[in-house]
C-alpha cells in the first residue's frame, strides 16, 4: 500500500484499504501468538517497553528523512528531463559521500562518539535538504553534488551508531533479544524507506496542484508578458506548421507544459523544505532525550549520602 498509494492514489483503490485492514490483522495476530507463547521468537514485552519505541521511532525517523535523496533529488531532476545517463555523476558522489561516511564511522568509533555521530547524522541531513530547497528549472546534477554529498555521508555514518544502541539494548536482556532487535531494526528501515517516499510523494502531488492552480491564474493571453511569449511559442512553430490556429495551440500546450514544470520544482521545493523542518524537530527530539539521559547517569553516578546516625544511649 505503501509503495502504490501515491501512484494509483489513496482513496480510489478499493484494495488499498483491505491491504492496510489485513497488515493490522496479520501484525496483531503475530504479536498475540508471540506474547502468549512460553519460548517466544519474538519478545514482545521487550518491542512494547518505551525505551524500544523510543529507538524504533529514531530508527525509522532517520530512514524517513532520508527519503529526501532517493525521492527528493532524483525525483525533481527526473521531472526536469534528466535521463539515467545524465545523473551517473550524481549516483558517483552519492558513493564516495556514503563510503566518506561509512570508513568516518568506522575510524572515530567509540562507545562516547555513538550519540555524536547519530546526531551528526541529523545536522547533515537538515542543511542538504535546506540547500536543495532553492531548486529552479535550470537546476542540474551539478548543482546538487554538496547536498547529496552531505546526504550520502550522513546515511553511512548513522547505520554503525544506530545498530550498536540496539544492539547494547537487547544484549543487555540477554542474547535470546537478538532476534528480536533483528526483526526490529529490519522492520523501521523498510517501513521508514517506504513511508518516507509514500508522504513526500502525496505532499508534492497535492503541492504541485495549488501551485499549478497559481500559476494557470496569472496566464492571462491579455497580459502583454503572455502574450509575447505565445508569440515567440508560434515563431518556433511556424517552420514547420503553417496553420496559425494549430500553431497557436501548441504554443498553449508549450506554455502549459512550462508552468507544469514550474508548479512541479515549487513543489519540490516544498519538500525539501518540510523535510528540514522534520530534521529540525528530529534533532530537538534527539538532543531532549540525550540530555536527559545523561542527567539520569550522572544522578546514578553519585554516591549516596550517608543516612545513619549515631545510636545514643
Amino acid at each position: 500500500m505503501l509503495a502504490q498509494g501515491r501512484v494509483q492514489w489513496w482513496n480510489s483503490q478499493l484494495w488499498m484499504g483491505y491491504a492496510l485492514l489485513a497488515s493490522v490483522i496479520l501484525l496483531t495476530a503475530a504479536f498475540i501468538i508471540e506474547y502468549n507463547r512460553k519460548n517466544p521468537l519474538l519478545q514482545t514485552r521487550w518491542l512494547g517497553s518505551l525505551e524500544t519505541l523510543r529507538f524504533a521511532m529514531g530508527a525509522m525517523m532517520l530512514r524517513f528523512i532520508l527519503s529526501e535523496q532517493n525521492f527528493g533529488a532524483v525525483g525533481l531532476l527526473q521531472t526536469l528531463g534528466m535521463g539515467a545517463d545524465q545523473l551517473h555523476s550524481l549516483y558517483a558522489v552519492m558513493l564516495a559521500g556514503l563510503l566518506g561516511g561509512m570508513c568516518t564511522s568506522a575510524l572515530t568509533f567509540s562507545q562516547k562518539a555513538v550519540i555524536p555521530q547519530i546526531l551528526t547524522s541529523i545536522v547533515l541531513i537538515g542543511l542538504g535538504s535546506f540547500m536543495d530547497a532553492d531548486a529552479t528549472n535550470l537546476t542540474r546534477p551539478h548543482d546538487m553534488f554538496l547536498s547529496q554529498g552531505l546526504l550520502s555521508f550522513a546515511a553511512g555514518m548513522f547505520m554503525g551508531p544506530l545498530m550498536l544502541i540496539g544492539v547494547m539494548s537487547a544484549l543487555k536482556n540477554g542474547p535470546q533479544y537478538m532476534v528480536s532487535f533483528a526483526v526490529l531494526f529490519s522492520l523501521t528501515q523498510s517501513i521508514g524507506g517506504l513511508a518516507g517516499p509514500a508522504a513526500f510523494g502525496s505532499f508534492q502531488v497535492m503541492r504541485e496542484k495549488f501551485h499549478s492552480s497559481q500559476i494557470n491564474g496569472h496566464l492571462d493571453p491579455t497580459n502583454p508578458v503572455v502574450a509575447q511569449r505565445l508569440q515567440i511559442q508560434n515563431q518556433i512553430y511556424s517552420a514547420t506548421q503553417t496553420d496559425p490556429v494549430l500553431r497557436q495551440a501548441q504554443g498553449i500546450s508549450q506554455l502549459s507544459q512550462a508552468a507544469s514544470r514550474e508548479a512541479n520544482v515549487l513543489a519540490f521545493n516544498d519538500v525539501f523544505r518540510v523535510i528540514g523542518l522534520l530534521t529540525i524537530s528530529f534533532l530537538s527530539w534527539s538532543l531532549f532525550h540525550t540530555v536527559r539521559a545523561a542527567r539520569a547517569a550522572k544522578k546514578a553516578e553519585q554516591p549516596k549520602p550517608d543516612i545513619t546516625h549515631p545510636v545514643t544511649v
